[in-house]
């Protein structure tokens, strides 16, 4: 996102140059169109969407119809040309209503820079370029017997999205228009900026060099488009609309530009030091209005976060730490029998489901709509669900081979469904929280709950009679089960397992139990807790797991409390309340798990 951002930002200023801006306005203008792509307080703003991707290859077009130097020898233009429209079409290879605003940015090119190239033949040059471009794709899937996958997913279900919603044409127009008012009387200053620049093309075209001319309507006409591929996409999430923010500061760019030359002009006569004052006014008070009135508290939050930015490892360890617990429950599950990057089999509608634990989809079907024919802002159907849909779902299973399923509470599983079928026999539920369920294969579950058949010898008498924590292994990479018992029937005995770093590189982690309790924190804070079902003994059989980068705690089968741990973890146990003791406790050295040398 950060490399979509930055060539916005230099596509901004390109823009603003060439309109007539000193390099301060334009360097302003790049900076300013930078922050609001990557922390300003819009939804496109710091993610990557497909609709960010075409509307900065778009952008880049744009932008290099005006560059002199992609112009300056007849090779060089000639080049830039035909591989602006290459760009062009992979645009519309993938997101399809990008189709309006490529058009209007190709026709400006074609306008302008027809005859830089010196081809005999520029439009036809423009479209076979274009054309082949887009159908590159169905060339590339045919011969590997895939064309029906993607034109299942670039044409048939695209028409799904647009009759699912069961609007006819006028009724789109209608949404489009209402969806219209409320953005901008949400936005006032963006409908201003809009008039201002629709006004001052008005007021200025005869003095208009015909390249200002064409660059006008071509803005125009985009951020027109733009509001076409929303109303006939009928897709009004608000990360949608960077296809309307990109064309909306250009604009902004050109209207600095225009502005800084109106007051250089009633300045130039004047003494130099205030002509260098009013060179800067410009940017700088542009700069102040838009850090306040775009960044808010999510600027300033960052700026906070960069003073405190040491090195990536350190920023990304400070992020698992403000982790919500049930979320670091539900990863220390995963993390067991996974690393990062892996295949998650989720049942979801949410991005974060697979961004917060670090995987990725098991599927081609990330949310659940696609199997079930849920159609966004529309109907629920069997007839939305594509028709290899689940011999497509099978295939991925036997390539992806998922150790971990998830589940939002809140999206609830269609048990009439291949998708609930493949869960019932493959995955058990080893946890289930408050929001959140968690399964793992039934095989790698089930050895894991083999008890560990190697004694410890360890004392029970001695485990509690000394202050310190007695340790229970000094690695990761350990199962050890054992019985926890109260010798005062009236009192509550609790335990806590401690999962401490020797190099002091985590933050010190803790697992407690009790008869009725188990819980997760740190030094500081509890993470989570899970109230356990009374028993009818005093004793209580208990598993704890330590993984390569997670622990948990296991009672009945049952996750009761996990967390994350560092590289290293010594794992001892201490007295927390009551008059406990501990029995026959016993150790696997080797368990198959993920990063461990038996895995």
């Amino acid at each position: 996102m950060l490399t979509i951002s930055a060539l916005l930002s230099l596509c901004a200023a390109a823009v603003a140059r060439i309109s007539g801006a000193s390099k301060t306005i334009a360097l302003s203008a790049a900076v300013l169109v930078f922050l609001h792509f990557t922390i300003s307080s819009s939804d496109y703003a710091g993610v990557i969407y497909s609709r960010n991707m075409t509307t900065c290859a778009l952008a880049i077009v744009f932008a290099v119809i005006w560059w002199p130097r992609a112009w300056s020898s007849i090779r060089r233009s000639r080049w830039t040309y035909v591989a602006s429209f290459v760009l062009l079409g992979f645009a519309v290879q993938t997101l399809l209503t990008t189709l309006f605003a490529a058009t209007v940015v190709g026709g400006a090119l074609i306008i302008h820079r027809r005859q830089a190239s010196n081809l005999e033949r520029p439009i036809f040059v423009a479209l076979a370029s274009f054309g082949t471009t887009i159908i590159t794709a169905p060339f590339w899937y045919f011969p590997r017997g895939s064309i029906n996958e993607f034109w299942s997913g670039w044409w048939t279900y695209a028409g799904f999205m647009s009759a699912g919603t069961g609007r006819s044409l006028m009724n789109q127009i209608g949404l489009g228009w209402k969806e219209f008012v409320g953005y901008y009387q949400d936005r006032p200053i963006m409908l201003v900026l809009i008039f201002a620049f629709a006004f001052t093309t008005w007021l200025n075209w005869k003095s208009f060099a015909k390249f200002q001319r064409v660059m006008h309507i071509a803005l125009l006409l985009w951020f027109g488009t733009g509001w076409i591929e929303l109303i006939l996409g009928q897709r009004y999430s608000s990360h949608y609309f960077s296809v309307l923010a990109v064309p909306s500061v250009f604009m902004g760019a050109v209207l600095m530009s225009q502005l800084g030359l109106v007051i250089a002009h009633r300045k130039k006569d004047q003494g130099s030091l205030d002509h260098e004052k009013v060179r800067y006014a410009l940017p700088i008070a542009t700069a102040i209005i838009v850090l306040f009135s775009q960044c808010s508290d999510l600027f300033w939050t960052g700026v906070e976060q960069l003073g405190t930015f040491t090195t990536f490892s350190h920023f990304e360890e400070q992020q698992t730490q403000n982790q919500g617990g049930e979320g670091r429950t539900t990863r220390a599950v995963i993390d067991l029998v996974s690393h990062q990057g892996d295949p998650l089999l989720a049942w979801t509608m949410y991005p974060w489901t697979y961004l917060e634990h670090d995987r990725v989809p098991a599927s081609r079907f990330s949310w659940k709509s696609f199997m079930v024919g849920e159609i966004y802002l529309g109907k629920t159907s069997p007839k939305y669900v594509l028709p290899k849909t689940w011999n497509w779902f099978a295939q991925d299973m036997q390539q992806a081979h998922p150790e971990a399923y998830l589940r939002p509470k809140e999206t609830l599983l269609n048990e009439q469904t291949p998708f609930a079928q493949y869960v019932a026999t493959n995955f058990t539920t080893v946890y289930d929280g408050n929001s959140m369920e968690v399964g793992l294969n039934k095989d790698t579950w089930s050895n894991l709950m083999t008890p560990p058949t190697q004694s410890m010898g360890i004392n029970q008498d001695k485990i509690f009679s000394e202050t310190s924590p007695y340790v229970l292994s000094n690695t990761n990479c350990v199962r050890i089960s054992g019985t926890l018992k109260s010798s005062d029937q009236n009192e509550e005995s609790s335990i806590i397992f401690n999962l401490s770093d020797p190099t002091a590189a985590y933050e010190n982690v803790h697992l407690a139990l009790s008869a009725t309790r188990a819980s997760s924190s740190s030094d500081n804070v509890e993470f989570a807790s899970k109230d356990l079902e009374p028993s009818d003994t005093s004793s209580l059989d208990f598993l704890v797991i330590v993984g390569s980068h997670s622990a948990v705690l296991v009672v009945d089968d049952k996750v009761v409390a996990g967390t994350r741990t560092g590289d290293q973890a010594q794992l001892s146990v201490a007295l927390k309340s009551g008059q406990p003791s501990l029995s026959n406790l016993r150790i696997d050295t080797s368990p198959k798990l993920d990063g461990c040398a038996n895995s």
